[in-house]
């Protein structure tokens, strides 16, 4: 009896390897022919070696190569696409990004793979430049409060963020928040509360 669970339990798992393999080559098939969609430096979670076992390309397209003209064939509309695996909650909080609110994700976010971080389609504060070009001198952080008007946007470490750059994530969430021009803190809505990220031996009044 036990020798027999052992048989039972060595073919089951030859047989789960065989389908995982299988589902590999089966998504291969498209990595073969779409050789770019993976060539840059981050290459989205989806597509790569071990989650296309489990998610992969269809997880995203339908039959593309259904008809004689391939179609991008998606499984749902974006961004109800991208919540099929992104927490909605994330992005859909008090104040949305009206790109988001458009559903237009592939406006700053490459789905397959980018040379620049979280998939962007360019460096964050070009991204951000392309909507947002009165904003690429700081001036805006410091404007009425009479600190001056060359506080960095980038080219620092960012003190809130250990690793990172200094940049406009440092400040704002680039989907949603509970707060007014997506600010990234949870206090109360002063501009003191986001300054005491980074500036913890100062007192700004609210």
């Amino acid at each position: 009896m036990l020798f027999r669970s052992i048989i039972s339990a060595a073919l089951c798992s030859c047989i789960s390897f065989a389908l995982s393999a299988a589902a590999v080559a089966a998504e291969k098939t498209c990595i073969d022919c779409h050789k770019k969609i993976t060539s840059k430096r981050v290459v989205h979670a989806a597509l790569t070696q071990y989650a296309r076992m489990e998610h992969g390309c269809a997880s995203c397209h339908t039959n593309p190569h259904a008809k004689k003209k391939a179609v991008l064939s998606l499984a749902a509309p974006v961004p109800d696409l991208c919540y099929m695996c992104h927490d909605k909650a994330k992005f859909s909080k008090k104040h949305i990004h009206p790109p988001l609110v458009g559903g237009n994700c592939l406006t700053c976010h490459n789905p397959h793979a980018s040379d620049a971080p979280r998939l962007l389609t360019q460096q964050i504060r070009l991204v951000c430049q392309n909507c947002h070009p009165d904003k690429t001198n700081g001036k805006h952080i410091l404007g009425g409060y009479g600190f001056g008007d060359n506080h960095p946007i980038m080219g620092h470490l960012d003190p809130s963020r250990k690793g990172q750059e200094l940049g406009c994530t440092s400040c704002h969430n680039p989907h949603s928040s509970e707060k007014k021009v997506l600010l990234v803190n949870d206090g109360p809505d002063s501009p003191a509360n986001l300054c005491h990220q980074c500036h913890t031996k100062i007192t700004v009044r609210p």
